[in-house]
């Protein structure tokens, strides 16, 4: 038997940064992580993943290594290997990534958008097995999504990404989105939009502060809501209920256009998926007479927060295969 070969699995977000070395048959030997620090500047994320790359390699020498997979939050140019983030991380708009990383370490290097290699990394490896047709929703800080069908990623015009959690939920809300647009997916269900609507009630009911034992609105988060919700709380239980109505009716909208087989929730909001279950089901049940929605499974994931390390390692496995 030869000797197991590895390939460094790189997840780079708006906060945090993963490295990992994945086996090339879907082990994991080691991740390691580091919040991002601040102030942004264009080089924050290559150098941070630089660092917990070189990391890796100092603790485990003489591993065959053959190549970089990098899942960083987008958009991204997969053919230039450039990061075109102007949204959520302006410091890296049209900031090289992939010709750094290859000159670095002088390993091949595949670029992908953060939502793919999460989606990736769940059919390879995760709750997405075996689905033929898998949808993925990232929900953190934004909403991201992507579609795996018969195992490959779902590209748009030009080999672009698909803004899922873009589409219109509720134009009437009156929340804008740096997306241009008023009431899409991510402005209305997103972490960060959970915690703007805790913080507008806590501006209009000064008196929850102390349950949230926050001192001030810009205190109030997202965990200390969920917690107050969990204890029974009315005014975190209506915005558990409105957070799981939005997050529902976008859901419905990706089985209508799409009937997948399986839909896995990720990111930081999915570990709350419990609470918001229930209002998510009521309104696809609701709504089910088009197409038969209830058959779609819809689950939370299994690789907890390391399900774009994963896909970045396939996504350059996936690359080498299709080269060969």
């Amino acid at each position: 038997m030869g000797q197991p070969q590895y390939i460094i699995g790189i997840d780079l977000g708006a906060t945090n940064a993963r490295v990992g070395l994945i086996s090339t048959n879907g082990k994991a030997l080691d991740i390691q992580a580091k919040t991002l620090p601040t102030p942004r500047k264009p080089e924050t994320g290559l150098q941070t993943v630089i660092e917990l790359t070189r990391l890796l390699l100092n603790q485990y020498k003489n591993l065959s290594i053959v190549g970089i997979g990098a899942g960083v939050t987008g958009p991204v140019d997969r053919l230039s290997g450039t990061v075109i983030n102007p949204y959520t991380e302006p410091a890296w708009q049209y900031t090289p990534f992939t010709e750094p990383l290859h000159e670095t370490f002088d390993l091949p290097v595949v670029l992908e958008n953060d939502a793919d290699s999460a989606a990736l990394g769940e059919y390879w490896q995760g709750n997405g097995r075996g689905a033929a047709r898998l949808y993925v929703v990232t929900i953190g800080t934004g909403i991201g999504t992507s579609f795996i069908d018969h195992g490959k990623v779902y590209r748009g015009l030009d080999g672009s990404h698909p803004e899922g959690g873009h589409h219109i939920i509720d134009i009437s809300s009156g929340v804008h989105c740096y997306c241009g647009m008023v009431g899409c997916w991510e402005s209305l269900a997103s972490g960060e939009a959970f915690q703007n609507f805790a913080r507008r009630k806590a501006a209009e009911e000064r008196g929850w502060l102390k349950i949230l034992s926050a001192n001030d609105i810009q205190d109030v988060n997202t965990p200390a809501v969920i917690q107050a919700a969990q204890q029974g709380d009315q005014i975190a239980l209506q915005l558990v209920q409105q957070e799981g109505y939005y997050l529902g009716v976008g859901l419905l909208n990706i089985i209508s256009m799409f009937m997948p087989d399986k839909i896995i929730l990720c990111g930081g909001m999915a570990r709350y998926f419990d609470l918001f279950e229930p209002a998510i089901r009521e309104v696809i049940a609701d709504h089910r007479y088009m197409v038969p929605a209830e058959s779609v499974v819809i689950q939370t994931d299994s690789l907890d927060y390391y399900a774009g390390v994963y896909g970045a390692a396939y996504a350059f496995l996936i690359s080498q295969q299709e080269s060969a």
